[in-house]
């Protein structure tokens, strides 16, 4: 599928990861389909997005072994921790937002990094 030219936008910013030394970052397209992962990003920029609504999620290895894992149950292994506070972000075509700067939070609330 093409797209024509000037009706795309862009997302930018810095990542804060605040110890971790494992983490995932997704971008969500309107709640529902990842259309990007990154992992262990100190900065992001996604361009060519559609002008939608767009949610940014992280993933964080809390438990040191490298990856983000669902826990076990049977083990009482809890999961890792799922950072999804951060707001929704409407993007519009010709629009290029810096977000920048957001703080990876293992408590799954959104951080003011005060920067």
């Amino acid at each position: 599928q093409f797209i024509a030219e000037g009706s795309t936008g862009s997302l930018s910013g810095l990542v804060n990861a605040n110890g971790h030394t494992y983490y995932k970052m997704q971008l969500i397209e309107g709640g529902k389909e990842i259309v990007a992962e990154l992992v262990n990003p100190t900065s992001f920029s996604f361009s060519n997005l559609k002008p939608t609504t767009y949610k940014i999620r992280f993933l964080i290895d809390t438990n040191g072994d490298g990856l983000w894992s669902l826990g076990n149950i049977l083990e009482d292994i809890p999961p890792d921790a799922v950072q999804d506070d951060i707001p929704e972000i409407k993007l519009r075509a010709n629009f290029e937002i810096d977000l920048e700067t957001i703080t990876v939070n293992a408590s799954g609330k959104a951080v003011d990094s005060g920067e």
